[in-house]
């Protein structure tokens, strides 16, 4: 429950006043809500010493029948619920007459009472709506009162309160009768309206509610008061997302359509949710752990592969065009260099079609199935019965197209904007200057070609790559950048460069495992994309996978020399390793390319080895680099370290290192931030204060740099300490949530 007051209310109920102490445990010491049949308190446990959310029902809706029977199994059910997205409940007990329940104070905001929120974190909120919602009903329960008032945010985390115990803590705007309907009038599903029975898809469908008010700023249905809007649900429609927001993506609004659905039987249940939302948001699907086997197989494109043409799904009207479709699709493929089409049931790709018409109307689903049974693509084309030749050929275009992106990755768009296409692509290798370049020549082609997929991934890749590089800690970047990925993805499934941009979004936010399975997704659609190859090389070194990761950031580093994302990284791990020589062999060759490419690994290189050399080279590139960034606060520092001015080093040190810590950048700046700091008062010989910097860095649920902590020469000192092997077990233990 989240904090909503500390005043006295005007609900009495028994002894309970602020200050009183309830069962001569709970002290309150607030009031967080009230309605017509209770309260719920903020308390203090003092056995515990901990603060909770406490809940009492009046004594007269108490004593009602089956009310205290009805309130202890639910209370009983959600003591089986433990689940991050969920508030845990502790206790149940009675108290001079007085019947309370105490759970998880949740000190966070209400969604009702967020600001309006971007697509992709309306997405991402959903996603752990539905993650709670699916563990809740393993759990037997059913939430029943889900709405924006319920669902709380604290950070990152998402919760679900109140759920089960709605039914008998219902405030004055809840629609309730004798029966069993219960709910808010706004977000209850059709059969509670109807007294039926009702399972987890009642509260899917409040969820689609929800998410239709938070996309379109509005309910799903019209009505002059709430229980004519509840009751618009039995006869009519909901209105149609899309027309309210045109750029919404097809699969957002069909997800938000499917869980509106009349009756339950065609609504999702929370499990299929949490695999759909995954895959709205370039995931690909609902694991949260990235296996190995799908990490380090190095994807490279076979010499030729085989495609098997799965019979086409037709109804018997339409039998004959799909024989005609299927032997046009034979011909076309077998004109494709690269592509053996054969019989077989076993195939490198399947072909999936099915065939309906309306009338004159035809339309055609699409799906390419890879080796494992995934659906790689997905695409569809529509045209008339009495044109069955340009349907032949647009089919036949479609899958070869397809088939082309996911063997040798496509390069770009066609048509009149290629050309400047081509110009801001060849900007994004360059530094800030050349990127920030690229997005004013594709924000004039967004505005020209509005729906262009290509054009939509790399202005999000570019946007990112803007925002890494300034490294401030503004979300408003990376939220459009994710939402352009999100509608190039939704235009074209197979746009590589989308899930690119997903991959480091997560990435920055922390979120590792979306971000592996993003890039996953990525190399899935075109194997020889050096970026997705490097993010996966970056996080399996960082995990301690070391020769894993640097085979990733080879092959990546074939495949874009100049791209000195990957050799940072490369050089980085190779100088943790105690390859020095290999180390300054790489960064000389980047160095020749990019003359500032390597300030960001300088920063660590010359405090690793000891090296006042190497610091003041890299205080030289920093002023010579003009940059803004965030780093820039150490250079102080690091100048009185090549000085060889330890009594300036410490003067500067505890100041200038408190600005670089405090600075307001993105998470992954921040453990960044965090280990240069640590390495610089290692320099000083303050040992407290690395360990103190260790410790916090490992508090970041972003960190997972195990290979810092196990090589770092700097923290030598450190690692015999108690404090140090807390922190090493809290990220090996993060580490081990990630990977198998």
């Amino acid at each position: 429950m989240s904090e909503l007051g500390t005043q006295a209310t005007s609900v009495a109920i028994g002894s309970i006043v602020l200050g009183s102490r309830v069962g001569g445990r709970y002290e309150i010491r607030g009031v967080l809500g009230e309605g017509g049949m209770g309260a719920v308190f903020r308390a203090h446990d003092h056995e515990l010493d901990e603060d909770v959310a406490l809940k009492v029902i009046k004594p007269e809706v108490a004593d009602t029948p089956d009310a205290l029977v009805r309130f202890r199994l639910e209370v009983k059910l959600a003591r089986r619920v433990a689940h991050p997205n969920v508030a845990r409940m502790y206790d149940f007990g009675e108290a001079d007459g007085i019947r309370y329940l105490t759970m998880e104070l949740v000190d966070g905001l209400s969604l009702r009472m967020t600001p309006a929120l971007p697509l992709p974190e309306i997405l991402r909120i959903a996603g752990e709506i539905s993650l709670g919602l699916a563990a809740v009903h393993a759990g037997g329960i059913v939430h029943r009162d889900l709405k924006p008032d319920n669902i709380l945010l604290i950070g990152e985390r998402v919760v679900l309160t109140d759920f089960g115990i709605a039914r008998s803590l219902v405030s004055s705007d809840v629609l309730a009768t004798s029966g069993n309907i219960v709910g808010t009038p706004a977000y209850i599903a059709p059969e509670q309206l109807e007294g039926g029975d009702i399972d987890g898809r009642a509260d899917v469908y409040a969820l689609g509610v929800l998410l239709f008010e938070l996309i379109a700023k509005r309910l799903p249905f019209d009505g002059a008061n709430p229980t004519a809007i509840a009751c618009a649900r039995l006869v009519n429609l909901p209105l149609s997302l899309r027309a309210l927001v045109p750029e919404v993506p097809e699969g957002v609004a069909q997800l938000v359509m499917d869980a509106l659905a009349r009756r339950k039987e065609d609504r999702p249940d929370a499990h299929t949710l949490v695999a759909r939302i995954a895959r709205l948001r370039g995931g690909g699907g609902a694991d949260t752990r990235v296996r190995l086997s799908q990490t380090i197989d190095l994807a490279v494109p076979a010499a030729q592969r085989s495609v098997r043409i799965a019979p086409l799904d037709a109804d018997d009207a339409t039998r004959s065009l799909a024989d005609d479709l299927m032997s046009a699709l034979v011909d076309a493929l077998a004109k494709e260099r690269g592509v053996r089409v054969v019989r077989d049931a076993i195939a490198d790709e399947t072909i999936d079609a099915t065939l309906r018409a309306v009338q004159d109307r035809v339309r055609i689903r699409l799906r390419i199935v890879d080796g494992r049974g995934e659906v790689v693509w997905a695409g569809r084309v529509e045209g008339s019965l009495s044109d069955p030749f340009a349907l032949e050929d647009a089919v036949g275009e479609t899958v070869v197209n397809a088939l082309r992106t996911r063997v040798g990755g496509a390069t770009g768009p066609d048509g009149a904007i290629r050309e400047r296409y081509d110009q801001a692509r060849a900007n994004m290798t360059g530094g800030i200057g050349n990127v920030r370049n690229a997005i004013v020549i594709l924000e004039a082609l967004d505005r020209e070609a509005p729906d262009n997929a290509w054009v939509m991934s790399m202005l999000a890749c570019a946007i990112v790559g803007v925002a890494l590089q300034s490294g401030a800690d503004d979300q408003a970047p990376f939220a459009r950048a994710e939402e352009l990925a999100l509608r190039a993805l939704d235009r074209d499934p197979m746009n590589a460069q989308g899930y690119q941009a997903i991959s480091v979004i997560r990435s920055v936010k922390g979120e590792h495992a979306g971000a592996l399975a993003a890039a996953r997704e990525c190399l899935r659609r075109s194997p020889l994309l050096a970026d997705a190859h490097a993010h996966i090389g970056r996080v399996l070194c960082w995990s301690g996978r070391v020769s894993e990761g640097l085979q990733r950031l080879e092959l990546a580093l074939r495949l874009d020399p100049a791209n000195f994302g990957p050799a940072d990284d490369k050089i980085r791990t190779l100088a943790l390793m105690g390859d020095r020589p290999g180390a300054e062999r790489e960064l000389a060759r980047i160095e020749q390319t990019h003359p500032f490419g390597g300030i960001v690994v300088r920063l660590r290189l010359f405090a690793w080895w000891g090296d006042r050399e190497v610091a003041a080279q890299t205080v030289d590139l920093m002023i010579r680099s003009q940059s803004m960034a965030s780093w820039q606060g150490a250079r102080p520092v690091i100048e009185a370290y090549a000085q060889g001015n330890i009594a300036e080093l410490i003067a500067y040190g505890r100041t200038e290192l408190a600005k670089l810590t405090s600075a307001r950048v993105i998470p992954r700046h921040r453990a960044l931030m965090h280990e240069t700091a640590a390495e610089l008062f290692a320099l000083m010989e303050l040992h407290t204060e690395v360990l103190e910097q260790v410790t916090n860095a490992a508090a970041l649920p972003t960190f997972i740099d195990l290979l810092w902590l196990d090589r770092c020469p700097n923290l030598a000192p450190i690692r015999a300490t108690a404090a140090f092997a807390q922190a090493r077990a809290i990220v090996a233990e993060r580490v081990a949530q990630l990977l198998e």
